[in-house]
């Protein structure tokens, strides 16, 4: 767990005006503001939004029991996660299912719920034919926005309210280990590990496992000296070798966890 190694007393001040916790603060709307810039859901996977937004909770240690910081992160769980749907409710107006699901794959899922602290599976969203609803947080000024206009009276009722849960909502907010043994995770437990060593994959592909018909390879950086024919030929054949280890589809990350390939029956694409 994130907070495993923290002390049992809080080691935050419980001033209000505390100026590390306010600043904190104020980077989750940072956060709610970029996630609402963005116009595509591409920009956010390419500049690792989901994994910054993980790291900097992480780094708040006992800060994040401080009431306002707790209130702060919950509102960029709920603004961000309706945006991420929002987002992806455009990309189903404008692209065909299978390609999208094929472009991103699950690959994100598990950062993005990480960030957001609720499950968000693109493939549910993609398939769900109804519209997804989004939370409106308490009114257009935000939780916090609310919070810092009135602080001398919610601040002490949210604090009562959250401190008895505070165990159980410091673990749903956190939510995950650190990035290295996450990342073991991905490979070892959620899917058949694709041995790389004996195989002419190697030398370009850093990691690669299957899972549910779809085979999850991560890039070295000798994949970028390769040209379009050159990297079209390699997914392909990673495609062809599906038959004999039991997958149909191919997803390619690159180092930052952003899709640059995929094939599936259907075709082979390279993204540049």
């Amino acid at each position: 767990e994130l907070y495993a190694d923290w002390s049992s007393t809080p080691l935050y001040e419980e001033d209000e005006e505390n100026s590390e916790i306010v600043l904190a603060a104020f980077k989750f709307q940072d956060y709610i503001s970029e996630a609402k810039k963005v116009k595509k859901f591409d920009e956010l996977i390419k500049n690792g939004f989901f994994k910054r937004i993980k790291s900097f909770k992480k780094k708040q240690q006992e800060n994040f029991f401080a009431p306002l910081l707790v209130a702060a992160a919950i509102e960029s769980n709920v603004a961000i996660g309706n945006r991420y749907i929002e987002l992806i409710a455009e990309e189903r107006k404008d692209q065909d299912l299978t390609r999208l699901e094929d472009k991103y794959g699950e690959m994100h899922d598990q950062s993005i719920s990480d960030a957001t602290s609720k499950t968000l599976e693109l493939a549910e969203l993609l398939h769900d034919k109804k519209d997804t609803g989004v939370v409106e947080v308490l009114g257009s000024a935000g939780f916090l926005g609310k919070l810092f206009s009135n602080k001398k009276v919610l601040i002490p009722i949210i604090g009562l309210i959250l401190l008895g849960f505070l165990s159980i909502v410091a673990w749903g907010i956190f939510s995950g280990g650190d990035d290295a043994k996450s990342d073991t995770k991905t490979v070892d437990s959620v899917g058949e590990k694709f041995d790389l060593e004996n195989s002419s994959f190697n030398h370009y592909l850093k990691s690669a496992y299957i899972r549910e018909d779809t085979l999850f390879a991560t890039a070295k950086p000798s994949w970028n000296e390769l040209n379009y024919d050159e990297k079209e030929s390699a997914l392909r054949k990673m495609h062809l070798a599906g038959s004999d280890r039991g997958y149909s589809k191919v997803q390619l990350m690159n180092g930052e966890n952003a899709s640059i390939g995929f094939a599936n029956n259907s075709g082979v694409n390279v993204l540049e």
